[in-house]
């Protein structure tokens, strides 16, 4: 179950499947820092060197266990985790993120650092979320709080929120990063300490964003609920929805197929980030769900087989998920009430769109951009003018003799 492919033009996907080492997160704040890992190369001795593509640790000195693990079986969600366990001959350790360029997180700034951990022992004060400016002095940390009990060998979501640096530092030094730090107090080569921070600990989840703790999932998308919401040819399904009205700030939509029709609990976690061909069994029935899509777009084309049954949520920079709206092309509607013989051409279209019925009576058009606002509303006999319309994609209802259909409809 787990995050994010490369996005290709024209909204194509690269093959489900394929390993998720090929890309990194393509959502979020800071997609760059990899936080659901799936962009990383499995390792049980993660380097210290920080680049921009790779998780590493501070000290490979001070870890007994440094592994970047590759197991869906264990990683909260998708397949990647990290786990740091520090010498007891250590007083700190840190898990540091890809790094970003310079002034990426800006100096005094609020941000929140949030993840899940996974160990035997809390290690209450000794686990610290933080933000790092050039990795050296000009680093911010804060003690973790949990949003719940914590549980032993359990998934636990755990936040810090501060100001991004020190306020004394005014121009920026070199790299950004946010980073899980761990301490081991009075831990030394002259006085080893067995404290929580030696505890063997799973990381995963992690997310940067500005502001305090956001935990409110955005407003659902939603659908036409006719044959515009869905296609399928040559082997791919193209997927159209309506944005929601608010909610999605720094985030996008992830689409989640499943062969039979998902309960209304087969949902992926909370708070986790997953890469495309990641999959989950989350909720009753063991169905299993499969991540086609994570991106902007509010459509999406990519390879699936047929006669599948799609779910899709918007998700916030906090990877808050949506109640979810699904897609069942079984269902969608070509009832009686839809105009007989509707054809709407060309399409792709640039300045003219023709619409033509078995009737010549007049027909109301209306079309809507994917966030759901009107930009033309007309009535017309045959021929429509839409030169004033931008480049994109948009929702065209038809009403003729009490009769509507919807079609997507391609502006150039």
């Amino acid at each position: 179950m787990k995050k994010n492919l490369l996005l290709v033009a024209a909204f194509a996907l690269t093959a489900i499947g394929a390993h998720a080492q090929t890309s990194m997160q393509v959502i979020g704040e800071f997609p760059t820092m990899d936080g659901g890992m799936e962009g990383q190369v499995a390792t049980t001795t993660a380097s210290s060197t920080r680049t921009s593509t790779t998780w590493s640790v501070s000290s490979t000195a001070n870890s007994a266990v440094r592994t970047i693990a590759d197991d869906g079986a264990v990683a909260r969600s998708g397949t990647f985790y990290v786990e740091l366990q520090m010498s007891n001959t250590a007083n700190n350790n840190r898990w540091n993120s890809p790094t970003l360029g310079a002034g990426a997180i800006p100096f005094d700034t609020e941000y929140t650092v949030q993840f899940f951990y996974n160990a035997a022992a809390d290690l209450g004060s000794d686990l610290t979320g933080g933000t790092y400016i050039n990795g050296t002095a000009s680093g911010s940390g804060q003690s973790t709080s949990v949003t719940s009990t914590f549980v032993p060998n359990q998934w636990v979501k755990a936040f810090a929120t501060r100001n991004s640096a020190r306020t004394d530092q005014t121009t920026a030094l070199g790299e950004t990063f946010g980073a899980i730090r761990v301490t081991n107090s009075g831990g030394s080569s002259s006085n080893p300490v067995n404290g929580p921070g030696t505890t063997l600990t799973k990381y995963d989840d992690f997310v940067v964003y500005a502001g305090p703790l956001d935990d409110t999932a955005p407003d659902a998308p939603t659908t036409t609920g006719t044959g515009a919401d869905y296609s399928y040819a040559g082997g791919s399904a193209t997927l159209t929805w309506v944005a929601p009205s608010t909610g999605v700030d720094g985030g996008g939509y992830v689409v989640v197929s499943y062969a039979t029709v998902p309960n209304a609990d087969n949902d992926l976690n909370q708070n986790g980030i997953y890469a495309v061909g990641n999959t989950t069994t989350n909720g009753t029935g063991n169905l299993v769900g499969t991540v086609r899509y994570i991106g902007t777009a509010a459509t999406a084309t990519f390879p699936a087989p047929t006669n599948q049954v799609y779910k899709v949520y918007a998700v916030d920079k906090a990877f808050n998920y949506s109640t979810e709206v699904v897609i069942n092309p079984a269902n969608l509607s070509t009832s009686q009430n839809e105009i007989v013989n509707l054809r709407v051409y060309p399409n792709p279209a640039k300045d003219v769109l023709n619409i033509v019925t078995d009737s010549s009576d007049v027909k109301t058009v209306t079309i809507a951009n994917l966030a759901g606002q009107v930009v033309l509303s007309e009535k017309t006999n045959g021929t429509l003018n839409i030169s004033s319309l931008s480049t994109g994609l948009y929702i065209a209802t038809i009403v003729e003799n009490n009769k509507t259909s919807v079609v997507k409809l391609s502006v150039q």
